[in-house]
């Protein structure tokens, strides 16, 4: 049921009324992948008159950062994102809305695709959209102020509300009913959605409590890898999971993968047949991370030589070249990611074991930051906290989780050189710190 506050007017004088951000939705916000929109090859001008091989047009076309007119195998979640956000917006009716699915699945893709078709369709002045990427926060409570920075003009005046102003403006807000002319339609999306849960949950809470007052005219879209997430919340909040319109991405086959990049280069007859199906097979066999065959294709690509067309024999090159080593994923990920694999490192070191004790982890994690001489570098975070992280990593084939009924917590195995991660830290700025401090 929706909460009514008719009865509380929103008390805001005129300087303090609001002022929505004309901007629109921010298309670097909403990388999908890695960023790999710096890459040298991308960056390189053409000649003037110079006609671009089909290769270097592959490239372009299978780049993490390209974005494609058609999403394939995805066409029937589109629709069912966009007609859910399109009736809220159009009825200013409040939306809370849950998309969960293995990474590489397309959900960022195709929150992106629904919200850049919402916006040519409303008028900016009626609908206002924020992003927030909860992994890139450096605390949880930090998504308050992501969003007051989207939701209002950024000026010398909204700077100087601290922290605790930021959230009361957005509270008075989603909560509180507003006299005179009416006030925007606002979408929020929050990608990475498990790195709002802490132990308390206030701020996933909250998110999704907003919305269930009658007079927000707020949509909560929340986009996480873990399924069973709402299952795992506190009772008060699982509730507010049972109003949400849920979404699952299975993860893309074999099928699906030969589809996809057959859509972006088949026309440029620039890699065999045998080719693809290759790729699509040894990627779907391990993780069906669509990023991954991007990565191949392009990397493979890159290997061959000027007007040639990619084999099997090439795709293999590539993918032993980006993938069994693992290096490109690590490396391009938040440093608690990085950080959990380097102590998940020194624990085999020490330990002497292949079998590594997550709790272990945790726990030397823990010293590592307490250790560091940056002490507000970063933010130590709970148990609980950096098994979505886990989960991540094993998804990516970098570690291997393995539960049992036995364990409270998982054990964890390294899949990929650890030498070579621990040279390619080295140059890290982010980890050099921690590599220099055993």
């Amino acid at each position: 049921m929706l909460m009514n506050e008719d009865s509380q007017d929103l008390d805001l004088d005129s300087e303090d009324s609001i002022d929505f951000a004309s901007e629109e939705f921010n298309d670097d916000a909403m990388d999908v992948t890695l960023d790999s929109a710096d890459d040298e090859d991308l960056q390189t001008p053409v000649t003037p008159g110079f006609e671009q091989d089909k290769l270097t047009k592959a490239r372009a076309k299978l780049a993490l950062s390209a974005r494609p007119e058609k999403l394939p195998c995805r066409e029937s979640e589109i629709e069912r994102i966009y007609d859910a956000v399109n009736k809220a917006v159009t009825l200013g009716s409040p939306l809370t809305m849950y998309i969960a699915g293995e990474p590489g699945t397309g959900k960022t893709a195709c929150v992106t695709k629904v919200i850049n078709r919402i916006q040519q369709e409303h008028d900016p002045k009626d609908v206002k959209y924020a992003f927030i990427n909860a992994m890139k926060l450096s605390a949880p409570s930090e998504a308050y102020t992501k969003l007051h920075e989207q939701i209002y003009k950024t000026n010398k005046r909204t700077k100087k509300y601290n922290k605790k102003e930021q959230h009361k403006r957005l509270n008075d807000l989603f909560t509180k009913a507003k006299g005179g002319r009416p006030k925007p339609y606002t979408v929020v999306v929050i990608d990475e959605l498990d790195f709002l849960v802490t132990r308390a949950q206030k701020e996933i809470y909250e998110f999704f409590n907003w919305p269930q007052y009658e007079h927000s005219k707020l949509a909560i879209i929340g986009i996480a890898n873990t399924v069973a997430l709402p299952e795992q919340l506190l009772a008060k909040i699982a509730n507010r999971f049972q109003q949400t319109e849920r979404i699952v991405f299975s993860t893309y086959s074999k099928s699906d993968i030969i589809k996809i990049l057959n859509d972006r280069v088949q026309s440029l007859h620039a890699f065999e047949p045998r080719a693809i199906e290759l790729c699509a097979a040894k990627v779907a066999s391990s993780s069906g991370d669509i990023r991954r065959c991007l990565d191949v294709c392009r990397r493979a690509a890159e290997m061959v030589g000027h007007g040639k067309t990619v084999t099997a024999g090439d795709i293999t090159d590539a993918y032993n070249d980006l993938l069994m080593n693992g290096m490109y994923p690590i490396l391009e990920m938040s440093i608690y990611h990085k950080l959990f694999f380097l102590t998940a490192i020194r624990e085999q070191h020490n330990m002497q074991t292949n079998d590594l004790s997550f709790e272990k982890i945790v726990g030397r994690m823990q010293t590592l930051i307490d250790m560091c001489p940056t002490k507000n570098l970063i933010a130590k975070v709970s148990i609980r906290e950096l098994l979505p992280i886990c989960d991540c990593l094993d998804a990516m084939n970098i570690i291997t989780v393995t539960r049992s009924e036995a364990e409270r917590y998982p054990i964890i195995r390294l899949n990929i050189e650890k030498e070579v991660v621990i040279e390619k830290f080295r140059q890290d700025p982010e980890m050099e710190v921690f590599i220099n401090n055993k």
